[in-house]
């Protein structure tokens, strides 16, 4: 028993000792009654080890008898933990299997497989077939009189299957190889796979070609397909290389090819242009092309001239993201994005990083002609926020001691373990020494081993023993404010109007919200134009959205600028829902085309409004714009 709904019949059954009507179980599961017949079936087989099972009566249905409620009690534990949606993307990579190594098949004889209903099986095909054509712009199968027929372009097929080989890659499943068999119709043969893995690892270290971890499983896999392909009379036909791939990468892949029986020239050509989008590092090709250099050496500017940093400055970090920006304009130029499960996380916690990252996408599109896919925009940002990490000043630290040598030594270690490149300890001294040692030196922050009298304009943090995990959390919290103190109502006070503070308290959608605060940006004589800086907002959500919760998100234009840096608020008493979302606060940024450096300093102000429950609800119940501000002034950056 292996599947979601096989586990939810044994949830129902649980709780219900006296019986459930086989009927009224596929109607609560929205599936026929036979659908249910087969999973009952498959769960009987599977508790057979447990000398347990569902019986079934006329008149009271399907039941579990008393003995046996705590041991599947025990076993759905178990179950539970082990599924949820990933039964769907099994269900998916076992029909695409099906799909592929078939010319045409019934609906129903996979959903008898599959011992789920035809409509589901139709439904889960629909939605294959619309991500496919919009990946590979093209169809892979199509359904007709409940017939699946499958294309005959064996290319379009291959492409397919490294389309769900990526996306189980990027997700690291600990079943790895489980998973993709999965979309192999049961023709998997671990020694064979493995004897192509053996065969990869060992010419490309005989050629000192590198691969990274997962370049060598997907090639490892590409090469497999092949030959299950090949071996099964899927032929490729009249494929020819563009060479992408240095000629060291074509000739160790030929030697390969020698060695087995069913894997030809004609699959070296059709897996040159994804070999291309590999990290394989042979050292005789270029580390990065001519073309992508200058699409990096334009970003470098773009970021320069709007914000005002220069990424070269942090020469690791520079070097890393280029060489990911390369391989990341390889995979765009032939097809093959990386998803990033972690996509969401890093938008809302680097909101600021992954705003630079958006320069990158009008700036690919000049060359490319194609938008770059917001879960690779997300890799980006993390290179832009280890940038900032590497490159931020450290806080000056003044350590106040007690009177054992040993202690300060241990306590002073403990403080660069923690914050390595946060914190630069200027000097260790007495307390008595501490007030003209403030006369002559600044610091951002003292950090004493023994009490102390409160220090006017400096934050003051007390170790009174070994330092412990509570310390680390409140130095941390000491750092942040010593950095941002003072600064949030000044920035308030600079960048958000009064007058664009407004509450909507009828039923309203994103559009007509959005042109109506860009209208009264207009106004106000923030903007040029409120039609085209509306449009520029909301074809920018369609593509790259800017929640940053489910109820908050920062809507701000990709390429359209303003005459002065500015936020506007609505209120919305009235959720508005977009993408699945429940909007209740929007802030529209508008902001110049100039280096405003307290633009970095509103993305931290939004990131912490976020996880603030409380702060959030006083600001969503506001009814006036100065009651809404000074709610704002609470959040400390």
């Amino acid at each position: 028993m292996r599947t979601g709904r096989q586990v939810q019949i044994l949830e129902i059954l649980i709780k219900n000792t006296s019986g459930i009507i086989g009927s009224n179980l596929a109607s609560r599961l929205g599936v026929s009654d036979r659908t249910v017949r087969n999973d009952i079936s498959k769960i009987n087989q599977y508790l057979k080890t447990y000398n347990c099972s569902v019986q079934s009566s006329n008149k009271i249905g399907y039941f579990i008898e008393s003995p046996n409620v705590p041991v599947i009690a025990s076993l759905l534990l178990k179950f539970q933990d082990e599924h949820s949606m990933d039964d769907i993307a099994n269900r998916y990579k076992v029909i695409m299997g099906k799909v592929m190594f078939s010319q045409e098949q019934e609906i129903e004889s996979i959903a008898e497989d599959l011992y789920v209903s035809a409509q589901t099986v139709y439904k889960d095909l629909v939605k294959l077939q619309s991500m496919l054509q919009i990946k590979l712009g093209a169809d892979v199968f199509t359904i007709r009189n409940d017939t699946v027929y499958t294309t005959k372009n064996e290319e379009l097929i291959r492409k397919a299957f490294l389309v769900f080989l990526e996306k189980e890659t990027v997700r690291k499943s600990t079943a790895y190889t489980a998973e993709i068999a999965k979309l192999l119709d049961g023709y998997y043969r671990d020694e064979e796979y493995e004897k192509i893995k053996k065969a990869i690892a060992s010419k490309f270290k005989e050629h000192n070609i590198i691969l990274s971890d997962d370049s060598f499983f997907m090639l490892s896999w590409a090469l497999y397909y092949s030959s299950l392909r090949n071996e099964n009379r899927f032929l490729l036909d009249g494929v020819h290389s563009n060479q992408k791939s240095s000629k060291k990468t074509i000739t160790t892949l030929s030697e390969i090819v020698d060695d087995f029986a069913y894997i030809y020239e004609n699959d070296i050509g059709f897996l040159d242009s994804f070999m291309w989008t590999l990290k394989l590092f042979d050292h005789s090709e270029e580390d990065i092309s001519a073309q992508h250099q200058v699409i990096m050496s334009d970003f470098c500017e773009e970021v320069q001239r709007k914000y005002g940093f220069d990424l070269t400055n942090c020469e690791d970090v520079y070097h890393n993201l280029a060489v990911h920006t390369d391989f990341m304009l390889r995979r765009l130029e032939e097809g093959y994005e990386y998803e990033n499960i972690a996509r969401d996380i890093i938008r809302e916690k680097y909101a600021y990083a992954y705003e630079i990252a958006m320069l990158l996408v009008p700036i690919v599109y000049r060359y490319k002609k194609k938008y770059l896919i917001d879960s690779e925009l997300s890799y980006i940002a993390l290179y832009i926020e280890f940038y900032f990490e590497n490159i931020f000043k450290s806080i000056r630290v003044l350590l106040v001691s007690s009177n054992l040598a040993g202690m300060v030594n241990f306590t002073k270690q403990w403080i660069l373990n923690n914050f390595p490149n946060q914190i630069q300890i200027v000097d260790v001294i007495p307390v008595h020494q501490l007030e003209s040692f403030l006369e002559r030196i600044e610091v951002d922050l003292i950090i004493s081993m023994t009490d102390i009298l409160k220090i006017e304009s400096k934050p003051v943090y007390v170790i009174d023993s070994l330092p412990k995990e509570s310390d680390r959390i409140k130095i941390y919290e000491a750092l942040t404010h010593s950095r941002y103190k003072g600064k949030v109502e000044r920035l308030i006070d600079r960048k958000f109007d009064p007058k664009l503070i407004h509450v909507y308290e009828k039923e309203s959608t994103f559009e007509d919200v959005i042109h109506q605060m860009s209208m009264e940006l207009y106004e106000g004589e923030y903007i040029e134009s409120a039609e085209r800086f509306a449009q520029d907002v909301i074809e920018r959500e369609v593509n790259y959205p800017t929640f940053l919760s489910n109820h908050f998100m920062v809507p701000h234009p990709l390429s359209t600028f303003a005459r002065k840096s500015v936020v506007s608020v609505a209120i919305l008493k009235t959720p508005i829902k977009y993408k699945d979302k429940e909007i209740k606060l929007i802030f529209l940024l508008a902001s110049q085309a100039i280096v405003d450096e307290e633009i970095q300093e509103l993305f931290q102000l939004f990131k912490k409004i976020t996880p603030n429950k409380k702060v959030f609800d006083q600001l969503i119940q506001c009814d006036h714009a100065d009651d809404f501000l000074s709610v704002l002034s609470y959040v400390s950056i």
